[in-house]
């Protein structure tokens, strides 16, 4: 690989949106399902409590994660969409947990003042609650969170960057597009997890009076994880993520 001039913020805008569009053509299908099991999980709550400050926010996170995963993902960028995923994997705990266990809602802090403290008291307890109660969720939690960790979260710099020395190949002859294509199996997974993970959540908002779901939800939801693995694509490497068939 020769000099290359750094690519302006346009240019960069420019490639990674060309990318995102090129899989949404390539793999149409895929490309829909997952953003719609997204999207599923981002509108489903309704409403709760307003003193629920840290589930709101755990809840925001997991679907800000999922949502990031999907566009790392489409745009051939699998440690971003990985790790995000593992974000969202640990929100989503968190917001089970302080729903079962309201009273436990940390005091919210001041504007300004971050939440992380208030969170890291939370994970032991969340992840211990749920190792408890679910067994089938803590140990998807606990596969999920290792093949991430294991093939790239916590795979180092050099990792990285290969990665992003990928991402600026040079172009292939006669093209302009990188040498390095999106992965649909990748984007499939994305899709598949933010099912596991609204099924999960879900089940347990279903004892909350107090929270009010979006109707439909388990129907939609449903059908959209059968499409979903209709279409599972060959995978390269790594584990399945699939729907648990209840909450133990």
């Amino acid at each position: 690989m020769g000099h290359e001039d750094p690519r302006t913020l346009q240019q960069l805008v420019h490639d990674e949106h060309g990318q995102a569009l090129a899989f949404c053509r390539g793999h149409p299908n895929i490309a829909q399902n997952t953003a719609k099991l997204v999207e599923l999980f981002q509108s489903a709550l309704v409403d709760c409590p307003p003193q629920w400050w840290f589930f709101r926010l755990a809840f925001k996170g997991c679907a800000r994660f999922l949502e990031l995963a999907m566009l790392s993902a489409t745009r051939g960028h699998r440690l971003e969409a990985m790790f995000n995923l593992r974000l969202a994997f640990e929100s989503s705990v968190l917001a089970c947990y302080v729903a079962r266990h309201p009273d436990e809602q940390p005091t919210e802090p001041a504007p300004g003042q971050p939440a992380a403290k208030a969170e890291e008291k939370l994970k032991k307890r969340a992840n211990e609650w749920l190792r408890d109660n679910s067994a089938v969720y803590s140990q998807r939690v606990y596969i999920q969170k290792k093949l991430i960790n294991d093939s790239c979260a916590h795979a180092g710099v050099s990792a990285l960057t290969f990665e992003l020395l990928d991402a600026q190949a040079d172009p292939l002859p006669g093209g302009d597009s990188p040498a390095v294509a999106c992965d649909p199996f990748l984007v499939w997974v994305v899709g598949n997890t933010a099912a596991a993970i609204t099924h999960m959540l879900f089940k347990v908002l279903v004892d909350c009076p107090d929270v009010t779901v979006a109707q439909d939800t388990d129907t939609t939801l449903g059908l959209l994880f059968k499409e979903s693995e209709s279409l599972k694509p060959r995978r390269p490497c790594g584990a399945d993520v699939s729907v648990p068939e209840n909450l133990e």
